[in-house]
C-alpha cells in the first residue's frame, strides 16, 4: 500500500514538474527567443 502511495506521489511530482517547465519555457521560446531564418545577401560571409 505505502508503495502504491509513492508511486503515485513520484507521478504526480514528475508531471507538476513538466507542466511547470512547459509552462516557463514555451512563452520563452515563442516571445522572446523565437529561431528566424534570414536569407539575403547580408548573411554572407564577408571575411
Amino acid at each position: 500500500m505505502e508503495e502504491e502511495k509513492s508511486n503515485k506521489q513520484s507521478f504526480w511530482e514528475l508531471a507538476r514538474f513538466a507542466l511547470m517547465a512547459i509552462a516557463i519555457v514555451v512563452p520563452i521560446r515563442i516571445f522572446i527567443a523565437q529561431p528566424f531564418i534570414v536569407s539575403g545577401s547580408s548573411m554572407v560571409p564577408t571575411f
